[in-house]
């Protein structure tokens, strides 16, 4: 018999999961709990959710188990495809184009964050583009960081490898022949990409201070999940996080608008995309953050 999640338990289960990601679901997400917390029932040989909640809080591996469940979505190469093309189009040109202004001599250095990058897609779309714009990268300095909350999730993206499944959505013959090799397990990014890339555990609901400033942001379909005050927060942080001149892509059902006023909207060829407007606040720097 299927083991249903009481009403007490899922209210349980809602609050620890926003303690620990900042992730908000109401009462009609019985169902995903219970799909999705499931199989750590029997993984973990918990009868209940209460139990698997007390393991949750504490042992280490289970609570990671469970924002692993509770946090990846599914993700697949050049996903939604415009913030691609905006950026090779437009926003990566335009940082370029400004550094060499300010630079007489040395390597032209660009930095791109993927938030929330699931098992790596998004970064590795990123790095192929970096390459099918520039193609010889010796004149350039390019880190890309992908970064999410789930340990899972990380060590599939630096592992960069892939089956046919995940290729066949986003992915085209010609990108595949170009940027992966064959393996007997899949497709693996080539290594001319993977060294572009880093990957590292991040949680948005914490201070994002110690990652440095980027050059392009990608937060994409994240926010959607966090109340309007946690999205605030997350977005006065990252205009903390961009340079100058530094861009903000967002998921293409999201705005900024009632959320951050930090930001001037602008659009290049119909595809929409943010700026830091003004001088960057300190503010930013010095939101009150969990460090847990």
């Amino acid at each position: 018999m299927r083991i249903r999640i009481g009403p007490n338990e899922l209210q349980e289960f809602r609050a620890y999961v926003n303690q620990l990601t900042g992730i908000e679901l109401d009462e009609t997400k019985a169902y995903l709990f219970e799909s999705r917390l499931l199989p750590l029932l029997r993984h973990y040989a918990c009868d209940t959710f209460t139990e698997l909640l007390l393991r949750g809080r504490g042992e280490r591996e289970v609570e990671d188990a469970i924002i692993d469940a509770m946090t990846t979505e599914e993700s697949y190469f050049f996903r939604d495809g415009s913030p691609f093309e905006l950026a090779f189009h437009k926003l990566i040109p335009d940082v370029i184009d400004a550094q060499k202004r300010r630079r007489k001599q040395g390597p032209v250095q660009l930095r791109i964050w993927s938030a929330a990058s699931s098992y790596g897609q998004e970064a590795y779309s990123i790095a192929m583009i970096c390459k099918e714009l520039l193609r010889d990268l010796s004149g350039y300095r390019i880190a890309i960081l992908g970064t999410d909350i789930s340990p899972f999730a990380l060590a599939r993206a630096r592992r960069a490898v892939y089956s046919k499944f995940e290729l066949s959505r986003g992915m085209t013959l010609d990108r595949l022949r170009r940027h992966f090799d064959q393996t007997e397990d899949g497709y693996r990014v080539k290594p001319e990409l993977t060294q572009l890339c880093r990957f590292e555990r991040i949680n948005l609901h914490h201070s994002l201070q110690r990652l440095g400033s980027f050059d392009i942001i990608f937060c994409r379909n994240v926010a959607v999940y966090f109340s309007q005050e946690n999205r605030r927060r997350l977005f006065d942080q990252i205009s903390g996080r961009l340079n100058d001149p530094g861009f903000l892509v967002i998921g293409a059902t999201e705005n900024l608008i009632g959320v951050s006023d930090r930001y001037a909207r602008l659009e290049f060829q119909g595809k929409s995309y943010y700026r830091v407007a003004g001088p960057k606040s300190e503010a930013s720097r010095a939101t009150t953050w969990s460090t847990r």
